[in-house]
């Protein structure tokens, strides 16, 4: 009974599972009714036992009811609020926007694929055969495999990046977003080496930064942001889901090749444990997918803090949170560390890189304040030959002996008897003598 198509059967499993909260109160509230009638009828027949059953039971369905019902509340409000930002960025006020923004918003209206923008499916998706020809047709719409900065951001990679706190893996983060957004040639690389790329959009997730740093980076020598350079703050999500819904509307509205920055994931969604990991990579690569479906190219930049430790340890791929499942499938792993040369240099390390063969090498790059707080790139060297050392422990000296005076001269001696006649302790005599106290005992018996 079950051959002719067992696909059908999924959405009515779903929907048994997935019983919605306002269906729980329901039928919390006709059961806590029902507890009433049943004490009222119990108090009439004068059963105390049944009367003291029947009030305990509809208490605790009340309780279950309250608890229900303002869990509902809360989870109603979180949505309405993130459903009216996702309807800000698909119908943004017009008056406030210029002629260019207005006529990108007509153009995604007029195409059916971009209405569709609000849910990523992060379930699995349903396997498809093909002939591996047809990759040809596909990737040929995505140009520059290797992104601007070699082995530390590929276009149309899930990249990530990854640092203890205070080495600067914010401004280097900025940095490639700016750079994206101007196009030209990546300061992080070697000078010359670098391959030019065209500026694309790039939209900067970023609670890391207040507007205090935002002046203090940016604005000290007239540096100006480029126009296709969007931070979207006050963006702390409930659930990774919803920064999932925000980040697909706004690419698929884009609908041309962008990046996006998200720095960084724990502080943008606090609640996300590093087992889901691998479902919030995952649903990362659908909007990529979508996206390459309608010929465009989304590439991701995901910054991370590693795992509790020191700063002469090395940053390896099972130190930061989330490791295990993001090492597994991340397109490349960057991990930013301290020198033992400078403050101001630091170390690029990459970790794993798909695209390319591990380099045993690192690169230094030094901060720069002008035209913007960046870092620019050195030289390449060995990793335990620069990495910050270890702080050597300082012994603390042991406090010298004082060499006590053994010989006492005749006067020395009268001196002593004097001082013990005035009354003055042994103990003192001692020290002023600097002997021992039984060799003031002895004297005084002479």
């Amino acid at each position: 009974m079950f051959k002719k198509n067992n696909m059908d059967l999924i959405p009515i499993l779903r929907g048994s599972v997935n019983l919605k909260v306002n269906d729980v109160n329901s039928a919390v509230g006709y059961a806590a009714i029902g507890g009433v009638a049943y004490t009222t009828y119990q108090i009439s027949v004068k059963s105390p036992a049944k009367i003291a059953a029947g009030s305990l039971g509809t208490i605790a369905l009340g309780l279950i009811w309250y608890y229900t019902k303002n869990e509902d509340r809360k989870d109603t409000k979180a949505r309405y609020e993130h459903e009216e930002r996702l309807a800000m960025i698909k119908h943004p006020n017009t008056s406030m926007q210029t002629d260019k923004e207005k006529n990108l918003c007509a153009f995604g209206e007029e195409n059916e694929p971009i209405k569709q923008v609000i849910g990523v499916d992060t379930s699995l998706p349903i396997p498809i055969e093909e002939n591996p020809n047809d990759i040809l047709s596909r990737v040929s719409t995505i140009q520059n495999e290797t992104f601007w900065t070699e082995n530390i951001l590929h276009n149309n990679g899930v990249n990530w990046l990854t640092s203890r706190s205070g080495q600067g893996k914010s401004i280097i983060a900025a940095q490639l977003g700016i750079e994206a957004a101007t196009g030209g040639v990546s300061l992080l690389v070697p000078h010359g080496n670098g391959t030019a790329f065209e500026p694309i959009q790039v939209f900067w997730y970023d609670v890391e930064l207040d507007d205090d740093d935002i002046y203090r980076r940016y604005f000290q020598h007239d540096f100006t942001f480029p126009e296709s350079f969007k931070r979207v703050t006050d963006c702390g999500f409930p659930n990774e889901s919803m920064l999932l819904e925000d980040i697909k509307a706004r690419v698929m509205t884009n609908n041309k090749d962008c990046a996006v920055i998200i720095d960084n994931l724990t502080s943008i969604v606090p609640t996300i444990q590093p087992a889901k990991m691998n479902e919030f990579h995952h649903g990362l690569k659908q909007i990529q997918k979508e996206a390459k479906q309608m010929c465009f190219s989304v590439t991701f930049l995901v910054v991370v803090h590693t795992k509790s430790g020191e700063m002469w340890e090395q940053i390896t791929d099972n130190t930061f949170a989330g490791s295990v499942q993001v090492a597994r499938c991340a397109t490349s792993l960057t991990a930013i560390e301290p020198t033992r040369i400078a403050d101001d240099i630091k170390i690029v390390k990459n970790i794993k890189d798909r695209k390319n063969a591990k380099d045993p090498m690192v690169s230094l790059v030094k901060l720069v304040e002008a035209p913007y707080l960046h870092y620019e790139y050195l030289e390449d060297a060995k990793e335990m030959d620069v990495l910050a050392q270890k702080p050597k422990a300082v012994r603390k000296a042991a406090p010298k002996k004082t060499n006590k005076k053994q010989k006492v001269s005749k006067e020395d001696v009268k001196r002593i008897k004097e001082m013990k006649a005035e009354g003055i302790a042994v103990e003192d005599i001692a020290k002023k003598f600097n002997v021992s106290g039984k060799t003031i005992y002895g004297k005084l018996k002479l």
